[in-house]
């Protein structure tokens, strides 16, 4: 495959709206939105950059805001405590921010023992080696931990748990566990100019995979998915692997030319949002439990219909709480309802749902209702994936599925609810969902009458790292929700949004987090930004030139001599 070529074909679709129809799980809540949009689409003729990585929200901050300049080099953006470089940022030159890929990057594989100190491999015996790990256990005795490892990575139980007797004898195979110098990327990436010298840095990154984003002072924007992925075999990896196989293994890997990537596309703009990163062209097999297919869609259809852009545009973007699940879903379940057969409290429900204009605002009640609603609607159509006694666990079909399934009628086997004798259809058990969420919502009522507005019912948590109440914010008055653009739930959300103008006279950038510069909870700089983060409200950032600017102006500045 020559890159231009395979450029060519795969990656106009990469971050688009996706052909894929494949779901394994629901959204966790933990992903991204990533986008560049071009010169040509922005009011200022220059290319701006916007990055909003969804993480779980917890105190103090997992960021810390900063701006690290050298001789050769000035940059702006966040970084890990400690870490030596800017991870999402800007320099003079060029802003980058990243969201996960999501591509299934770990493997397990059933192990045949040969006896307790060896097992079978393509017609051979290999010996196990091991590892001692002694673990520290505060005011008791050391535990001491014999792990077992096979070639392709560590047992997870090896006989000697009949607890875990599934998980006996599977070795797992994580890309994240091999060795790798991810740091070299964002060192490289603190140092580049250019568009080259982007694609350089982001090259060495391996794992977890990564849609990186780019934009440039010159008007250039871009997108490259990095990782190291293995070349696969179609499905290879969906299901417990035969260990003893050599045909199971990851013998090469998807060289980085041949990862998805774009740059300056006819559409003016690229993003990404944790969703199928190409179309079915691309000649890889790849798979993941968690592609996004709400989000991405969202942010495309809005920039698709947008020009002039401005940094507020980008601003009221990241803080859409539009809820495509309920555009989607709502019109077909309200149709299958017949509403004469509704109590009278239901048909307020009824009528709330209908007029709803499926913004997930914050002091709403309807986007409540409506999660209620299409929450017990998803436990009575999936009731065949529930196994008595929790002896088994099976995932459930995701939302995008389970509307694809009732807009096609394939759903039609499974309306039917296993332990009634009636036989149900699509309409009994949209009736039967809503009319059970009335239920739930009169005695929600009776007993804390304020608690149906979202940003309550949804109850928004920044928790303290040791779980400590008073060093935390509970029933943080925000909208949005998974699989929406403002991805806040209850425990995740945007870790930091960040807006950079790539202006060439000057860059200019917004951003705010869920947090405070200080680690110290008796410190007003401990969460003094969480109420602008939930309204959405952003803080120009001091781009500081020179040493004697930041002097002059900065808060807080170390000079390393």
């Amino acid at each position: 495959l020559q890159t231009d070529t395979s450029n060519a074909y795969y990656t106009e679709s990469i971050y688009g709206i996706n052909n894929h129809e494949q779901h394994d799980e629901e959204q966790s809540g933990v992903g991204s939105n990533n986008w560049a949009i071009a010169p040509a689409k922005t009011k200022n003729g220059n290319a701006i950059l916007c990055n909003d990585p969804h993480l779980q929200l917890n105190l103090p901050s997992i960021w810390f805001e900063i701006q690290l300049t050298t001789p050769d080099n000035n940059n702006y953006g966040v970084c890990f405590a400690g870490a030596p470089a800017i991870i999402i940022g800007f320099n003079n030159y060029i802003a980058w921010g990243s969201t996960n890929s999501g591509r299934d990057v770990r493997d397990w594989y059933r192990i045949t023992n040969a006896d307790n100190n060896n097992y079978k491999y393509d017609n051979s015996i290999k010996p196990f080696s091991k590892q001692i790990e002694h673990i520290k256990v505060k005011d008791g005795p050391e535990i001491i931990d014999t792990v077992f490892y096979t070639h392709q990575g560590p047992m997870v139980y090896k006989d000697f748990d009949t607890a875990y007797s599934d998980w006996n004898s599977l070795a797992m195979r994580w890309a994240a566990i091999d060795i790798s110098n991810d740091f070299r990327v964002f060192y490289l990436l603190n140092k580049s100019k250019n568009y080259s010298d982007y694609r350089t840095a982001v090259s060495y990154f391996e794992c977890p995979g990564q849609n990186i984003v780019f934009a440039s002072i010159t008007g250039d924007i871009g997108i490259t998915q990095t990782g190291k992925y293995a070349v696969k075999w179609p499905e290879q990896g969906r299901f417990v692997l035969d260990g003893s196989m050599p045909a199971n293994e990851w013998n090469t890997y998807i060289p980085f030319s041949q990862n998805p990537f774009i740059l300056n596309p006819t559409r003016g703009y690229v993003s990404s949002a944790n969703q199928h990163p190409t179309d079915t062209f691309y000649p890889y097999f790849y798979m993941s439990s968690d592609f996004e297919f709400f989000r991405n869609r969202r942010i495309n259809f809005l920039l698709d219909s947008m020009q002039q852009i401005t940094v507020e545009d980008m601003m009221l973007l990241q803080g859409d709480n539009y809820n495509l699940i309920a555009a989607e879903s709502l019109p077909i379940l309200l149709r299958a309802i017949d509403a004469m057969q509704l109590s009278d409290s239901a048909n307020v429900i009824y009528d709330s749902l209908g007029t709803w204009n499926y913004e997930n605002n914050a002091e709403l009640i309807t986007p409540s209702l409506f999660q209620k609603f299409w929450t017990t609607f998803n436990t009575m159509l999936w009731d065949e994936f529930v196994i008595p006694n929790n002896t088994k666990s099976l995932l459930l079909p995701s939302n995008y599925a389970s509307i694809q399934f009732i807009k096609s009628g394939l759903a039609v086997n499974y309306f039917d609810i296993q332990n009634t004798n009636k036989k149900e259809t699509f309409a009994d058990i949209a009736l039967m969902a809503i009319e059970e969420t009335t239920i739930w919502k009169d005695s929600l009522l009776q007993l804390h009458p304020d608690n149906l507005q979202w940003y309550k019912y949804k109850n928004t948590s920044i928790m303290h790292l040791a779980q400590i109440p008073a060093f935390s914010r509970t029933t943080i008055k925000n909208g949005g929700y998974r699989n929406i653009v403002n991805a806040t739930s209850e425990r995740n959300g945007p870790s930091w949004r960040m807006i950079v103008e790539m202006d060439p006279k000057q860059i200019k950038a917004w951003a705010i987090y869920p947090g405070g510069q200080s680690g110290n909870p008796g410190s007003k700089y401990y969460d003094n930004f969480i109420t602008d983060w939930a309204n959405n409200i952003y803080y120009p950032l001091q781009f500081y030139k020179t040493e004697k600017e930041a002097e002059h102006n900065a808060f807080f500045t170390t000079i390393f001599k």
